[in-house]
């Protein structure tokens, strides 16, 4: 992900804290959202902001 000036990337996902809850991993070509040990709670709709 790039641009002038460089975008801040945000994950959220129905309200939860993924920065403790995942990995995310963000460089000038990609972001990259892990999450570990998913249960039927991390179901659902992520989205991903570039501002």
């Amino acid at each position: 992900v790039s641009g002038r000036p460089a975008p801040v990337i945000t994950w959220s996902k129905q309200g939860v804290d993924l920065v403790s809850r995942a990995i995310i991993d963000t460089t000038d070509s990609y972001t990259l959202l892990i999450v570990d040990k998913v249960n039927r709670y991390d179901a659902g709709k992520y989205i991903i902001e570039a501002e």
